[in-house]
């Protein structure tokens, strides 16, 4: 039978995550944007691509299947969905687009380009915050429901 570890005090990768979490927050929403775009958007999807790496691990550790286990696959989908998607949004207009021209520019045009900072700092704080929330032991009041 697998040991869950989840029931004992709360492991260091949930306090790291929470911790970089309280340093985000502190941050005003906008004042990233004068940062390099290309190191905020790298920094953004290492660490959004690095949350399902912890989170496969820690399943492996403790004794289940990372496959089903629901802390690797919401941040797994959740990562690859906006860790790559905000690495496309950014190279989208470096291909080349010689049969449909118009694709090239199909991020200017809502303004996600320009506001592309602004929202790795938001996909960064989703993503720990899934972590963390899908890392922690539910409430005593699930114990008592009927197994599925």
């Amino acid at each position: 039978m697998a040991v869950d570890r989840r029931e004992g005090p709360v492991q260091p990768r949930i306090v790291a995550a929470a911790a970089l979490a309280l340093v985000l927050l502190f941050v005003p929403f906008r004042s990233l944007d004068a940062m390099d775009r290309e190191w905020m958007v790298w920094a953004s999807a290492a660490l959004l691509l690095v949350l399902p790496s912890v989170a496969y691990v820690g399943a492996r550790r403790g004794g289940r299947n990372p496959w089903i286990d629901p802390v690797f696959l919401v941040t797994a989908f959740f990562g690859f969905k906006y860790g790559f998607g905000a690495l496309a949004a950014n190279y989208w207009s470096l291909l080349s687009w010689g049969d449909m021209p118009g694709a090239a520019a199909i991020f200017e045009r809502w303004g996600i380009w320009d506001n592309l900072p602004a929202a790795c700092h938001l996909f960064v704080l989703a993503g720990l915050g899934l972590f963390i929330g899908a890392s922690l032991r539910p409430l005593r009041v699930f114990d008592t429901l009927p197994a599925l």
